[in-house]
């Protein structure tokens, strides 16, 4: 069972963990040929601009559509280039067309995966915008490869499950999961945001806008954000409250003298550092768990690719196993 309150994050958790039998496959890689008939038409198009540009769009086959008018978010231009969008959105609605919602929701993924890198977004860390050597024949390319890439690791992956095996994906706040029932759980693992050192709500902004998602309620929720911390100015003691209401439904929902793991990274709020270990021991303290063990270790050695505020010499990141203590055991 996962609990996730990041709409793309439910989604791609759901898709990486739903076997999809061959007819589906087949869907998805049939998929792939009709969209062929989309990006031709829209290659038509460009090449031959003047012969379409005194017709208008309601005129024009749908595969000649401009779609951009479709989707409303601000400076939408500054973030796509119009063609790309275009493009993006050709892909998007005829994935809508699709009826078995695995199938949709796969090939959604696969769109996701591509949404930063045919954008103006610098990277998947960085919300700033440059210009790219990009076009819509890219998003159309690297849509295609993503696709087959899933539909081949989908394949093993689909091979190795049994039916009796399956996930369950909630897009919830973890704060509020009293639809588990109590002593249910046989174990807990999970790697909550650090304090004031990412916003996952803002790099998935452009992927939300496209997919249809409301990003502005993740961006209220999300706990220990730099929108929460640095912008908000809220202090660390918003970030052990709502810690603490999540430890508290863990406690209940875990069963008495069952395990959970934490990955806590240390951080940095108006130039105060505080020691992940220690912010979880306390926490752990407050409600019915016990930290059995820990292991610590410089995050600059794990994150060099990251975002730049990880990568402060002496923060570390630490494993937690926790012990659940509730009925006196």
């Amino acid at each position: 069972m996962g609990i996730e309150i990041n709409p793309i994050g439910a989604l791609v958790s759901k898709v990486k963990t739903t076997p999809l039998k061959d007819k589906q496959i087949l869907i998805a890689t049939q998929f792939l040929t009709e969209l062929k008939h989309i990006k031709n038409a829209l290659l038509v198009r460009d090449k031959n601009n003047t012969l379409f540009q005194y017709i208008s769009d309601k005129d024009l086959g749908q595969d000649l559509q401009d779609l951009t008018h479709t989707l409303n978010f601000p400076n939408k231009f500054h973030w796509f280039k119009k063609d790309v969008l275009n493009a993006i959105l050709h892909i998007k609605y005829k994935i809508d067309d699709i009826n078995d919602r695995d199938v949709r929701d796969f090939l959604l993924v696969a769109l996701s995966s591509i949404i930063v890198k045919v954008s103006n977004q610098e990277s998947e860390t960085r919300y700033a915008a440059i210009d790219k050597k990009v076009n819509a024949m890219d998003a159309f390319s690297l849509f295609e490869d993503r696709v087959k890439d899933m539909i081949k690791r989908m394949r093993e992956f689909s091979s190795l499950i049994s039916e009796k095996v399956y996930a369950k994906i909630y897009q919830k706040d973890s704060r509020f999961i009293d639809f588990i029932p109590e002593n249910s759980v046989d174990f807990i693992i999970t790697s909550p945001p650090y304090p004031n050192t990412y916003d996952y709500y803002l790099y998935h902004k452009l992927r939300m806008f496209v997919l249809g998602f409301d990003y502005k309620e993740v961006q209220e929720k999300e706990i220990g954000s730099r929108h929460r911390h640095s912008s908000k100015k809220e202090n660390i003691e918003t970030y052990l409250q709502s810690m603490k209401q999540c430890f508290r439904n863990f406690a209940n929902i875990l069963k008495p003298e069952h395990y959970f793991a934490i990955v806590i990274g240390d951080s940095i709020i108006r130039g105060v550092k505080y020691d992940g270990y220690e912010l979880i021991k306390n926490i752990a303290s407050s409600t019915e768990f016990r930290v059995e063990q820990h292991i610590s270790y410089e995050l600059d050695d794990i994150s060099r690719l990251f975002n730049k505020s990880f990568r402060i010499k002496g923060k570390k990141e630490h494993i937690i196993i926790l012990k659940n203590m509730k009925g006196g055991y």
